[in-house]
């Protein structure tokens, strides 16, 4: 894996012909590409496919909240012609909490129908700064490694992820006007059975992250986003080669990442 400024994913050697359009992604680990070869990722496909400039900004562990903050972050830096917003089911639960797989993140709450923000604790943004150079030192590290790796255990702050995901596909909306951009939403399968558990639950929230997947994705409809229901997509597959799609901790294959490419890529050719 080779990431350059801001944090942007390589796509590996190759290099598009064309200057224009260029499309913005992002996401979490499924559209970063974990488990697979910067050429590998489902971004680099793409780019491939349609010989045109594709910026991997994904980050891994990210919830939709974040996603759509880095958007916004980047559409004045890349100038995108498109920004793909991608998320799979588990992204909207994330958005309820305040902490995931023991990394702080900012957060948001509703509050009289409107969104509002929580930035990360002064302990949180400390560690983040000062881990990377404390933790070159191998005795350090091992004496002090939760303080440094760990922000605490996954902590939900409400039960109304897919309220404030809904919201923000307003700032999308907003952010594609401000920008001249197509934003379109991307849903991705997390697992090759939509009812499989492999993510943490809300103790909670009893829905099931399909039907918050669900939920988002009939507010990005209302909200006249093109929508990408690349969950749907999957499932009608065979059972064998849904499987052949994931591989290792459960991330996409570089196969399922050439799958997810052809989907978005036909999208996009339908929203030009």
């Amino acid at each position: 894996m080779h990431t350059g400024r801001h944090g942007i994913r390589s796509n590996g050697d190759g290099r598009p012909s064309r200057q224009r359009p260029i499309t913005l992604v992002v996401g979490d680990s499924f559209a970063f590409g974990d488990e697979v070869l910067d050429s590998e990722t489902w971004p680099a496909a793409l780019e491939r496919a349609i010989d045109a400039p594709v910026v991997n900004a994904a980050v891994a562990g990210f919830g939709l909240d974040q996603s759509v903050l880095r958007a916004e972050r980047l559409a004045p830096i890349i100038a995108p012609d498109r920004i793909v917003v991608s998320f799979i089911p588990h992204d909207v639960r994330r958005c309820a909490m305040s902490i995931w797989s023991h990394h702080a993140k900012p957060w948001f709450d509703v509050e009289s129908g409107r969104l509002r923000a929580h930035p990360m604790g002064r302990y949180a943004a400390w560690r983040n700064a000062m881990a990377p150079p404390l933790s070159r030192s191998v005795l350090i590290e091992s004496l002090f490694h939760d303080v440094l790796r760990s922000d605490g255990s996954d902590t939900f702050e409400h039960h109304r992820g897919d309220e404030v995901a809904c919201l923000l596909l307003d700032r999308l909306e907003a952010l594609g006007r401000e920008r001249g951009a197509t934003v379109v939403v991307l849903a991705q399968p997390q697992t090759p059975v939509p009812t499989d558990a492999r993510y943490p639950s809300d103790p909670g929230d009893p829905r099931s992250d399909a039907e918050l997947a669900s939920i988002v994705i009939d507010c990005a409809q209302r909200r006249h986003l093109p929508v990408v229901d690349a969950i749907s997509a999957v499932a009608t597959l065979p059972a064998a080669q849904r499987e052949a799609l994931f591989r290792g901790k459960g991330h996409n294959s570089p196969e399922g990442n050439r799958v997810i490419a052809e989907i978005v890529r036909a999208a996009l050719e339908r929203v030009r």
